[in-house]
């Protein structure tokens, strides 16, 4: 089990190391940030929001698709980071809102990680195809 999950963390570090820089950005104080003009759902935030969840769910993914140790990952690999990527934008602006310095929850924010997400699965079947047919290793 032990040698499984080192196998798992081997294969995913991109998502995991992914994750914690969007922990790190959404935990700068808002004083950090240029002041841009707030559209809602239109401002430069909002799209940098979707770029960083788009790629969170990419590499989150290619880590579950391509990892040889836990066969159920693989097979639920889209789910798992559609959930996880949803479970990383709720915790986000819960703690913007209560720990984060000059920092509050935005439900838009929300709304563009989550468009980023879904934007994240397009591109994977636009650059791999569908996914029944997606295989990084020859274990399968």
């Amino acid at each position: 089990m032990k040698s499984s999950f080192i196998v798992f963390i081997r294969w995913n570090l991109f998502p995991i190391f992914w994750s914690l820089f969007i922990l790190v950005l959404c935990g700068l104080p808002g004083s950090d940030f240029p002041d841009a003009i707030k559209w809602k759902l239109l401002s430069f935030d909002k799209f940098v929001h979707a770029f960083l969840f788009l790629v969170l769910v990419l590499l989150s993914i290619k880590g579950l698709k391509i990892q040889p140790a836990f066969k159920t990952l693989r097979y639920n690999s889209i789910k798992l980071a559609l959930g996880y990527a949803f479970f990383l934008s709720i915790i986000t602006e819960v703690l913007q809102d209560q720990l984060f310095i000059e920092r509050n929850a935005d439900v838009y924010d929300v709304i563009a990680n989550l468009s980023g997400s879904i934007l994240g699965l397009i591109t994977f079947y636009v650059i791999y195809g569908k996914e029944n047919t997606f295989r990084f290793s020859s274990n399968e």
